[in-house]
């Protein structure tokens, strides 16, 4: 009888009109619809927040602050999770790039950056990768056991 009963709930509760696999699509962890921040060595405050505003829209700009930089910190509601631009005061170009991520999602992002940079250093969970022309590092910092941050830096030349 149980068996009989279960496999009616099934047959029911399956069927072409409930839209499972657009649940399954949103259940998926969101690791595999992580995008890079925008990190173009020498960007302006507004190409920043232009490249925001159209690519990454799911963050809004919570503050800019000016004092010995500039910093844009914007934030995707999802608790400490955000991104802080900062530029250089005198030139106003961009010099480094801080993403606060969950750490549920460090392995995809780490694989993810893996594919995309050259690999410096690993060690004690921190990951230290370059671009093709070593004007950039990029490298994962631990926070908390909630977040880490993923780090660019720009080297001169």
């Amino acid at each position: 009888m149980s068996i009989l009963i279960a496999g009616t709930m099934c047959s029911t509760s399956c069927n072409s009109n409930d839209g499972i696999l657009e649940e399954i699509e949103d259940a998926q962890p969101e690791t595999a619809k992580w995008q890079e921040p925008y990190h173009t060595i020498g960007a302006s405050v507004d190409q920043v927040k232009s490249y925001m505003a159209v690519s990454m829209k799911t963050y809004s700009l919570q503050r800019e602050i000016t004092s010995s930089c500039i910093q844009l910190s914007y934030s995707n509601g999802k608790g400490q999770e955000g991104i802080l631009y900062s530029f250089g005061l005198n030139n106003g170009a961009l010099f480094s790039v801080i993403d606060t991520e969950s750490m549920a999602r460090k392995e995809s992002i780490t694989a993810y950056l893996r594919q995309q940079y050259s690999l410096i250093a690993e060690s004690d969970g921190q990951v230290i990768f370059t671009n093709k022309d070593k004007d950039i590092i990029v490298n994962t910092e631990y926070v908390s056991d909630e977040y880490f941050n993923v780090c660019y830096s720009f080297v001169s030349k």
